[in-house]
C-alpha cells in the first residue's frame, strides 16, 4: 500500500492500537524500519500510546519526524500504571463530560 500511496503523493499515518500488531512506540518503529517508505508514518495518538503504558513524551523524541498526524486526548488525573478501564470506572458517569471544549 505504501507504493501506491506515494505513487498518488499520499502519506499513510499508521495508529497504534493495543491489542493490533502494531501496538506501541517500539513496533511502529520496527513497522517503519521495515516499510522505509516516505509515504508511510505514525499517527500518534496519546490515548493509545498511554493505554500501551507508555510516555506520550518519550514517544515523539524516539518517532520524531516519522510522526505525520496527532491525536489529542485527554486522560488527566491518571495514575501511571493505571488501566484505562479501571480509570474510566472510577471517574464515569460522574465526570463523563470532556474538558476539551476548552481548547
Amino acid at each position: 500500500m505504501s507504493k501506491a500511496a506515494e505513487s498518488h503523493g499520499v502519506t499513510l499515518a499508521i495508529k497504534p492500537h493495543v491489542g493490533a500488531s502494531v501496538y506501541n512506540t517500539a513496533t511502529m518503529l520496527q513497522m517503519l524500519n521495515e516499510i522505509d517508505s516516505p509515504a508511510l508514518g505514525a499517527n500518534l495518538d496519546t490515548l493509545h500510546i498511554f493505554r500501551a503504558r507508555e510516555d506520550a513524551s518519550e514517544t515523539v523524541r524516539k518517532l520524531g519526524k516519522k510522526i505525520v498526524h496527532v491525536h489529542l486526548r485527554e486522560y488527566p488525573d491518571v495514575p501511571i500504571g493505571c488501566t484505562m478501564k479501571r480509570w474510566l470506572r472510577k471517574r464515569l458517569p460522574v465526570e463523563a463530560e470532556s474538558n476539551s471544549r476548552k481548547f
